[in-house]
């Protein structure tokens, strides 16, 4: 959908939390210098937050914008497919905070 309006993005799945691959992270905003994580988890103490901070620890000096964060609500995630909709991220959700890092 992005490309359509002419932007490129670069998705990296980290598939494990520890060891968590900071390098990949790393290079990716030396290469795109703005940077949206996004996870499951609640946004407050999720591990989201930890990204955030190393990305500010060790790559601040290459970032175009603050790193924005999008995540569950904080609130315990239901088990049915209708509450994890209602709690969890969307790909609208993604598309639209994509679109708001992009304009910065």
């Amino acid at each position: 959908m992005l490309e359509r309006d002419g932007h490129q993005v670069e998705v990296i799945d980290l598939r494990s939390i520890n060891p968590l691959d900071m390098d990949t992270v790393i290079r990716s905003v030396r290469k795109t210098s703005k940077v949206l994580v996004a996870h499951e988890d609640s946004l407050f103490q999720g591990f989201g937050a930890e990204i955030a901070a190393g990305i500010a620890e060790h790559a601040f000096q290459h970032l175009d914008a603050p790193v924005q964060r999008l995540a569950g609500l904080n609130l315990p995630i239901g088990f049915s497919p209708i509450l994890e909709d209602a709690t969890l991220p969307q790909n609208r959700d993604v598309l639209a905070a994509l679109k708001k890092l992009l304009e910065y």
